[in-house]
């Protein structure tokens, strides 16, 4: 089944889609967030202007109540309860202090005896008996009453037809039990119109409800209509706020006055603010969908004919492709990629020079080991002819050499083997110690320690010889005789796998502590270029090399006493990276 393949440009337009249709699931949750937010916003301002009404209420009422406290306690005026008729100094000084009392309310004040006689300093005759005052005094005896009333039930003038908020209180006698008089404070309409404009928000309209559920006072920034006014009026109670259709009403009780302060706000005016808000919204939105829709089309057409040449090129790519290079100019990622393409043309240029170099080289290596395959058999039969005459002529040295030299030569050869047993790698180091011995008229003994049942165990081939033969061209260079070399060979076990450990110890002139440490140094880092200068460490290095290479876990260190002895420690697991 063929896999289907969308291109580039319908990749960039499909990410603009999916751009549209996050922006457009992002703009939602931001609306219903943003109207969550500004609803509960409105509300908590709705709660609180009720609230600031009633406080401001309450202020009234205790200016009131401070009053008429004074008004109760002062002297001249406790007299005057017991006085039933007054003269016209008392009069005079009942309405002075009267005037001192309730200078700050700005209020028209009735000072009522319990005879009926009215004192006032503001004018006006007045009704002395009203049935719902004296009910309201007789419910409470003791207790200032703020109350709505017609002022036709108030004032005998009929002709006066307006709600106003009174006061009234009883004014008793501290020290004798006699009726009462009575103070009447009508409250001037400014002080109610303060109550209602502790609150500027305009959205609202805010009213004063009394306890019949009645509106008495308002302040209206909207026009509302009759029927929403009686919706209001019934929706007035304790709960602090009811929904109606058409908008919300939040209440605040004033316990003292037995008024209720209203705050009324329609969803109209509640979602004015959110309207303005969204159609700014719609209009980002509209903007940002357009500059997705645009830039989807103009970067899909922009990107895709740089993007469809490369994918043309790659697909055409042969042999005769290589000296075609790309040239993009995007100033994008897309320009790095087309560079990226013309380097990897030369480097495969480089690679099939190198592929054909080493075929080549292959081919030569192939017809060298040919002829090589010949010249063993041809060496192998003139050393066994040279044995036989020295054996004949009974010349033991030569026969000795030729033996060690024939047995070098065969592990030497090995058919190519890079890995070989131990035996075979002893008897190659045993063979050239003998013939080094004969080359330099026995300027050292040798001394092969092997730990038993190790001689099956497979090692790298060769790689003893040139640590040896450092022993002798270095360590031996200053003396004529009674060198020794020590070779030992022996197995250990850490966690669980096994390790071999090969000791190659002379006791030649040594190293000192500078050149010990190059050497060491050389041998971790692999390091051709700097062997030690005075030991000339080419050949150990190369061994550390190979060592490397074929091993999967080795190490070698050496150690040194001047004037004593040269020590080397080669320690190797039994994996090998290629054993053939």
């Amino acid at each position: 089944m063929t896999k289907k393949i969308y291109g580039i440009r319908n990749k960039i337009l499909i990410f603009a889609m999916a751009l549209i249709l996050g922006l457009s699931l992002s703009f939602l949750l931001v609306m219903v967030s943003f109207i969550h937010e500004e609803r509960t916003a409105i509300i908590d301002i709705g709660m609180n202007t009720s609230s600031q009404m009633v406080d401001s209420m309450d202020e009234l009422f205790s200016d009131i109540k401070e009053d008429t406290d004074g008004i109760i306690v002062d002297s001249f005026v406790q007299k005057c309860i017991l006085n039933t008729n007054l003269n016209v100094k008392e009069e005079e000084n009942l309405l002075h202090n009267l005037l001192t009392y309730t200078e700050d309310l700005q209020a028209s004040t009735y000072y009522i005896k319990n005879t009926g006689e009215i004192y006032s300093y503001s004018g006006g005759n007045i009704n002395t008996k009203n049935q719902y005052v004296d009910t309201l005094l007789n419910t409470d005896y003791a207790k200032l009453h703020l109350f709505w009333q017609n002022a036709s039930d108030i004032y005998k003038d009929k002709s006066v037809d307006s709600v106003g908020m009174y006061a009234i209180r009883n004014i008793r006698s501290i020290d004798t039990l006699i009726d009462p008089d009575r103070i009447l404070i009508e409250i001037q309409p400014d002080k109610i119109s303060q109550v209602l404009q502790v609150n500027s928000d305009e959205r609202f309209n805010y009213f004063i409800v009394g306890p019949d559920k009645k509106i008495y006072a308002k302040k209206c920034f909207h026009e509302i209509d009759d029927e929403t006014l009686i919706k209001i009026q019934k929706a007035v109670s304790d709960q602090n706020m009811v929904k109606l259709p058409e908008g919300y009403v939040f209440t605040s009780y004033h316990k003292d006055s037995d008024m209720y302060f209203v705050s009324y706000i329609s969803d109209a005016e509640m979602y004015q603010s959110v309207k303005s808000a969204l159609g700014w919204m719609f209009i980002f939105m509209g903007a940002a969908i357009v500059f997705a829709i645009v830039f989807g089309f103009t970067a899909s057409q922009k990107l895709s004919e740089p993007v469809q040449m490369i994918s043309k090129e790659m697909q055409d790519f042969s042999e005769n492709s290589l000296s075609k290079e790309m040239h993009i100019k995007t100033n994008t990622e897309l320009d790095e990629i087309g560079k990226s393409y013309n380097t990897m043309l030369h480097k495969i240029k480089d690679l099939m020079n190198q592929v054909q170099d080493k075929e080549k080289e292959a081919r030569d290596l192939e017809m060298e080991s040919l002829m090589y395959q010949i010249h063993p058999h041809f060496l192998y039969n003139t050393l066994e002819n040279i044995y036989m005459l020295a054996r004949i002529n009974k010349q033991e040295n030569i026969m000795l050499m030729v033996d060690s030299l024939s047995k070098l030569l065969r592990i030497t050869l090995s058919n190519g083997h890079k890995i070989i047993s131990l035996e075979d790698e002893l008897t190659h180091v045993k063979s050239y110690l003998d013939i080094q011995k004969y080359r330099n008229n026995n300027l050292f003994e040798y001394e092969i320690i092997c730990q038993d049942n190790l001689n099956n165990k497979k090692v790298p081939k060769l790689f003893l010889q040139p640590i040896v033969e450092n022993c002798i061209k270095h360590g031996f260079s200053q003396i004529d005789s009674g060198g020794l070399i020590k070779i030992e060979v022996k197995s250990e076990y850490e966690n669980g796998d096994e390790k071999l450990i090969f000791i190659v110890r002379d006791n030649g002139k040594g190293m000192d502590e500078k050149d010990i440490t190059i050497l060491n140094e050389n041998i971790k880092n692999q390091n051709l270029a700097q062997p030690s200068v005075k030991e000339g460490g080419y050949g150990i290095i190369n061994v550390a090399r190979r060592l490397q290479l074929m091993c999967k876990k080795v190490s070698m260190h050496y150690s040194s006493i001047v004037g004593m002895d040269c020590t080397i420690e080669i320690v190797m697991g039994e994996d090998y990276m290629d054993e053939e």
